[in-house]
């Protein structure tokens, strides 16, 4: 694959813009931004603290499919999504989104219970 660039030029401006006028560069974005997330996933170096935070994201997003797409690979990738902020500087971010995936469930259960406690089912 090409290198996909960093920014693209629309028609109408001379400023650069992610996506174009007509969206000519969101593709090859998208394209190398997965490579960069499907390579860190697979990987086992140390990653970057942006490239930490964005696999990170990817689990509480449901992505695990796509940035996994070989089954055999997803065991693995599921382990460095889980662990992608546990060193490093955003450590705390980790646990602070944990905490909030955890109080967002724990209140869909009370939400569910309540509903179905108030319906008399």
């Amino acid at each position: 694959m090409p290198s996909s660039p960093r920014w693209c030029a629309t028609a109408s401006s001379t400023r650069p813009s992610v996506g174009g006028r007509a969206g000519t560069c969101v593709a090859p974005a998208r394209a190398a931004l997965l490579a960069r997330v499907q390579a860190a996933a697979s990987g086992d170096d140390e990653l970057d603290a942006r490239t930490a935070l964005l696999l990170a994201m990817t689990g509480p997003a449901h992505l695990l499919e796509v940035v996994a797409p070989a089954r055999a690979d997803r065991r693995h990738a599921r382990r460095r999504i889980d662990h992608a902020l546990d060193a490093g500087t955003l450590r705390d971010v980790s646990a602070a989104v944990r905490q909030v995936l955890a109080d967002a469930a724990a209140a869909t259960v009370a939400a569910t219970t309540a509903a179905v406690v108030a319906s008399g089912s």
